[in-house]
C-alpha cells in the first residue's frame, strides 16, 4: 500500500517530489531565524513558564545570546558535541537554545542513566564540551563518563537564568550558526550489540514537522506547551522547539505536580496549559481512570511512543471536552511525527486489536506497506512500514554501514527511505495501523527498547552460562504495556538472588531497561539450529526446584514498615491499600518513574534512609523494600552475594547460615 490516501502511488508522484522540493531548508527560515522573528513579534510575551516565574522572549534572547557566546568560548576543537546534563527546569531550554545559536550539535542526557550507559552511547564521540547545571552535575561527572574527550566544561547555576553582565552581552549578540540544513541533535536509542546507538538528526526534518503540526492544527503564540517528554529523547524537542518558533509558551511543572498522583491534572488546569505531548502511560498518569474532571484548555493532545489502546483514548477523549486528541507516530530515526490520527466519535477504534490507528501520513512523506518480497502488500495484509521522505535523521553517528542497513534510497521517487522494522496494515478508510514488529525491539511503557541489549548486559554477570530476554503482552493493560522476562542458566550450585542481579543490572542499564521479572534455567531450551528457542521460553513456568520469582532467604517483614509502605503507596498511587498486592511491581501497578520520586522521597523522610529511585528498580514490591528497608535497619553490612549470582557457590551453606543469623531466622 502506498500513501497518501487511496490514490495510486505513480499518480502521486510527481505531486510529492514538488512537495519536497518546495519545501527545502535553504528556501525556508532556520529555527534561529525563526525565533528571533518571535522575538520581534513577541517580545515581552512569556516564552518560558515555572514555578510562579516567567521569562519573556526578549530575557530569553539575550540569556541564549551570553551563553552561546560562552559554548563557542569553551569549544576548542571544531566537531565538538555538547553534552547537556540539566533537570527539567527552565536552564535546559536555555542550553538547548543556547546550542543552536552557538551552531553546536547537542546531546541531552535521560533521567536515572547509569554513567556506564551513557559513556556507553557516547564512546564514538570524539570532542564533548560539557553543559552541567550545578547541583545536578559536575565536572567530575563529566571526566568520569568522557575521560581525555573531554575538551570543555561550562557549569550553569540557577543566577544563568537572573543576571547578565551588560558588557558580556554585546560580545554575545555576535553570535551567529551556519547556514543551511545542519546538523541539530544526537539521540541515543537502544541497540542491538550490547551498546546504544546515537541517531544525528539535522535541522530540516524538525521545520518540516514544525510547519505541518502549525498549520494542521492552527497552533499558535496563544498556546501553552507542556514540557512533559522525557529528557534525552526524540519529543522533548518539539516540546521545546515548536513553541519557541511561534511565540508560543513552554510551560514547565513543578515538581510537586510531577510526583503527585493528580499532581499533573491540576497543574494543566491551572496554568492552562492547551498542547500536551504524551505517551500513553503519561497520559493514564494525567487522566487516571477514576478521573471525570475535564481540561477545558487542552485543545491538542498527542500521545505517542507506544500503542494507543480504544479504551483509553476514549476515556481521555470524554475529557478534553472540545481537544483533539491525536495518536501519533513516529520513530527516532523518522524524527518526531510521520503518521497521525485524530480520534473521533463515539468509538475511536474498530481495529481488531483494541489499538487506535496511526493514520496518515503528514505532508512531503509517503508510506509504503511492503511484504518479503520486496513488494507493496494489498489493502488488508501485514508488511513492514517503510517512510520515504528527505525529512529523515541523517543516520547513525559514526556507523556508516548500520546507516546503509536501514536507510537507502527510493529508485523511483529519488528520496531517502527508512525501513522501520515495524509490521503494519491499511484499512479501508487509507489507516495505517501498526501491529509489532519484525525483530526483537519492543516499546516498554513509552520507551523502544532492543532485548538483544538487556541480554548482554545479563550474560556479563558472574556464573551466568546464557541470558535470554523475552516480551510478554499484558491483557488486563489499557495502555498496551507488557512484561520483560529475563531467562537466566547460570552455572551449577551458583547462588541467585533476584535483588543482587538487579543491582548488577542497574550498573549499565537504564532503570527502563530492567527486567520486571526472572526465571532461573537448568538449561536454555534450543531449536534444531542449536539456538535458544525463544517460543519454546514462554512456555517454561519453572524448572522443579527453582521457583520462577526466586524467594530470598530473609526474615518475615517487620509489620510496621510494611504497613507504613503500603499506606504509602496507597497515597502515591491514589489507590486503596486493601487492592495492593504485597508482591506486585510498583510499576505494573500505576506507577512511574515520577511518582517513583515522591514515593523515595516519603520512605526517605519517614524512616531516615538514604534510598534513591534505583533502589525501587531494585526492591520493586511492598515484600522485597520493606525486607531491605528491615535488613538495612539491624545491620549496615551489605551481603555477602550482593553480586547477584554468586561466585562462591563452594561455600552456599556458610553464606546462607550467616545471612539467617543476621535476618534473625533460627537454624
Amino acid at each position: 500500500m502506498h500513501f497518501p490516501g487511496q490514490r495510486p502511488f505513480l499518480l502521486c508522484r510527481f505531486e510529492l517530489w514538488n512537495q519536497f522540493m518546495s519545501l527545502s531548508t535553504n528556501n525556508v527560515p532556520d529555527i534561529y531565524d525563526r525565533f528571533n522573528t518571535a522575538v520581534r513579534r513577541f517580545g515581552s510575551s512569556a516564552a518560558i513558564e515555572f514555578d510562579k516565574r516567567t521569562w519573556s522572549y526578549e530575557e530569553l534572547d539575550r540569556l541564549s545570546d551570553a551563553l552561546a557566546s560562552s559554548i563557542q568560548g569553551h569549544v576548542s576543537i571544531p566537531g565538538s558535541i555538547v553534552v547537556i546534563d540539566c533537570e527539567r527546569s527552565p536552564i535546559l531550554v536555555l542550553t538547548m537554545l543556547a546550542c543552536v545559536k552557538a551552531g553546536m550539535v547537542f546531546f541531552v542526557l535521560g533521567e536515572n542513566q547509569p554513567e556506564s550507559y551513557i559513556a556507553n552511547a557516547l564512546e564514538d564521540v570524539r570532542n564533548i564540551v560539557w553543559l552541567g547545571s550545578e547541583g545536578y552535575s559536575d565536572r567530575a561527572k563529566a571526566q568520569r563518563i568522557s575521560g581525555d574527550r573531554l575538551s570543555g566544561y561550562l557549569g550553569l547555576e540557577k543566577s544563568h537564568m537572573e543576571h547578565l553582565d551588560d558588557g558580556y552581552r554585546e560580545i554575545s549578540r555576535r553570535v551567529s550558526p551556519p547556514a543551511g540544513d545542519r546538523a541539530f541533535y544526537l539521540v541515543a536509542t537502544s541497540g542491538t550489540t550490547g551498546r546504544p546507538k546515537l541517531v544525528l538528526t539535522n535541522v530540516g526534518p524538525i521545520l518540516n514537522f514544525i510547519d505541518w503540526y502549525r498549520e494542521a492544527f492552527l497552533l499558535s503564540c496563544d498556546d501553552k506547551f507542556s514540557m512533559l517528554s522525557g529528557l534525552g529523547y526524540d519529543p522533548l524537542i518539539r516540546d521545546i522547539f515548536v513553541p519557541l518558533c511561534i511565540g508560543a509558551c513552554v510551560s514547565i511543572p513543578s515538581n510537586e505536580a510531577l510526583t503527585t498522583r493528580r499532581g499533573l491534572h491540576g497543574w494543566i488546569d491551572a496554568a492552562g496549559v492547551s498542547v500536551i505531548h504524551a505517551t500513553p502511560q503519561l497520559a493514564q498518569l494525567i487522566f487516571p481512570r477514576d478521573e471525570t474532571v475535564p481540561l477545558g484548555s487542552v485543545r491538542v493532545m498527542a500521545v505517542g511512543g507506544s500503542p494507543l489502546s480504544s479504551a483509553l483514548a476514549q476515556h481521555v477523549k470524554s475529557l478534553l471536552v472540545s481537544g483533539s486528541l491525536v495518536n501519533v507516530y513516529g520513530t527516532t530515526e523518522t524524527p518526531q511525527v510521520m503518521c497521525y490520527h485524530v480520534c473521533g466519535g463515539a468509538s475511536v477504534s474498530d481495529a481488531a486489536s483494541g489499538n487506535v490507528p496511526i493514520g496518515k501520513p503528514i505532508r512531503a512523506v509517503d508510506i509504503q506497506v511492503v511484504g518479503d518480497e520486496g513488494l507493496t502488500v494489498r489493502d488488508g495484509d501485514t508488511g513492514e512500514i517503510h517512510v520515504l521522505t528527505p525529512h529523515l535523521a541523517v543516520g547513525y553517528y559514526e556507523a556508516q554501514e548500520l546507516t546503509r542497513d536501514k536507510f537507502s534510497l527510493h529508485d523511483a521517487l529519488g528520496t531517502r527511505v527508512y525501513r522501520t522494522g515495524d509490521l503494519g496494515f491499511v484499512d479501508v478508510d487509507g489507516n495505517l495501523h501498526y501491529v509489532g514488529r519484525r525483530d526483537r525491539q519492543v516499546k516498554h511503557r513509552g520507551y523502544r527498547i532492543q532485548l538483544e541489549e538487556i541480554e548482554h548486559a545479563a550474560q556479563d554477570l558472574g556464573q551466568v552460562v546464557a541470558a535470554a530476554v523475552v516480551y510478554e503482552e499484558l491483557n488486563d493493560s489499557t495502555s498496551g504495556a507488557g512484561k520483560i522476562v529475563c531467562y537466566l542458566q547460570t552455572r551449577p550450585g551458583a547462588f541467585f538472588e533476584e535483588s543482587g542481579v538487579k543491582q548488577e543490572l542497574m550498573k549499565s542499564l537504564p532503570a527502563y531497561m530492567m527486567p520486571d521479572s526472572y526465571v532461573v534455567l537448568e538449561k536454555m531450551p534450543q531449536n534444531s539450529r542449536h539456538k535458544i528457542d525463544y517460543a519454546a521460553l514462554k512456555s517454561i513456568v519453572a524448572v522443579p526446584g527453582v521457583p520462577a520469582r526466586p524467594k530470598t532467604l530473609a526474615s518475615a517483614p517487620n509489620n510496621m514498615v510494611t504497613k507504613e509502605l503500603l499506606a504509602m503507596w496507597a497515597e502515591v498511587l491514589g489507590t486503596p491499600a486493601t487492592a495492593i498486592s504485597l508482591d506486585k511491581n510498583f510499576f505494573d501497578i500505576g506507577g512511574n518513574s515520577l511518582l517513583s520520586v515522591a514515593l523515595i522521597k516519603n520512605i526517605n523522610r519517614v524512616f531516615s534512609k538514604k534510598l534513591t529511585v534505583t533502589d525501587l528498580y531494585i526492591y520493586s514490591n511492598i515484600s522485597e523494600l520493606s525486607k531491605h528497608i528491615s535488613r538495612e535497619s539491624e545491620s549496615h553490612a551489605p551481603p555477602e552475594h550482593a553480586s547477584g549470582v554468586s561466585r562462591r557457590a563452594d561455600n552456599l551453606s556458610k553464606v546462607r547460615a550467616t545471612r539467617n543469623r543476621r535476618d534473625g531466622i533460627k537454624l
